[in-house]
């Protein structure tokens, strides 16, 4: 997508292209953008779209990492210098703090709820699962932002709330540009921060609304009162003028 003219394009792509899948993530790092994970089944035998929840469908899901260089439009897929990886999932999320990408959670083989936490750094080229102390529920499809040197997770579909979660959670760890993470890293649910936030929030419209409230009031009792003068007032006048009709008949006959 050219941001100036507003206009997309297919771009012609040199090298090896990664297996077509879904529910992958894309982040941006140095210039070029790297896709992890993902899954992808077999549309002939059965739907363009599925959970994988049975074997029928076939399902593949990736644990490979790719580099786009968006400079020469060329894919490239990593090996990293590691034995050890994170095994195949969607629905996971990934962000960058530091020099290195974050991997959480996901959904894998078997319709399992992963809770598990990587690092990948892209100078090293190596996986590590950090430690945690605490945590989210196992799950996916969940949001994940990077503030500062803290990571927020929100959302999702969890173990603890199938239909849905609304927690909120922070994840900051220690040594942030190593990732060597001992145990002072952590996890900490700040929903109830944000919901007191939000309460504080809602308290302080309610005040205001209710001043405003009480205002219009005073401002109507107000106008009433001046147009019941006003009227009071036009009625003695006409009375006045009625009488003062009548006194000047009563002098003509006279």
């Amino acid at each position: 997508m050219n941001f100036s003219s507003k206009v997309w394009s297919l771009q012609n792509v040199e090298g090896d292209e990664p297996a077509p899948r879904n529910s992958q993530t894309l982040v941006t790092y140095g210039g070029n953008l790297y896709m992890f994970g993902g899954f992808s089944h077999d549309t002939v035998t059965g739907t363009s779209y599925t959970q994988c929840d049975n074997e029928a469908h076939k399902c593949k899901y990736f644990n490979d990492l790719w580099r786009f260089d968006i400079d020469d439009s060329e894919w490239t897929m990593l090996s990293p210098s590691t034995l050890t990886k994170p095994c195949g999932r969607w629905g996971h999320s990934a962000v960058v703090l530091g020099e290195s990408m974050i991997v959480y959670g996901g959904n894998a083989e078997g319709q399992e709820l992963l809770g598990d936490l990587w690092a990948f750094n892209f100078n090293t080229r190596s996986w590590n699962e950090l430690q945690q102390n605490g945590g989210p529920a196992p799950g996916y499809d969940h949001s994940a932002v990077v503030i500062g040197s803290s990571i927020f997770f929100y959302g999702g579909v969890t173990t603890d709330a199938p239909y849905g979660s609304n927690l909120l959670w922070k994840y900051t760890p220690s040594g942030v540009c190593s990732f060597n993470v001992e145990n002072d890293a952590a996890f900490s649910d700040v929903s109830g921060v944000a919901n007191d936030a939000a309460s504080t929030l809602i308290v302080a419209l309610s005040a205001t609304i209710l001043v405003l409230v009480v205002i219009i009031l005073a401002v109507s009792a107000l106008i009433c009162r001046r147009v019941r003068g006003y009227s009071a007032s036009s009625a003695s006048l006409e009375a006045q003028n009625h009488a003062q009709r009548l006194m000047e008949v009563e002098f003509r006959g006279l």
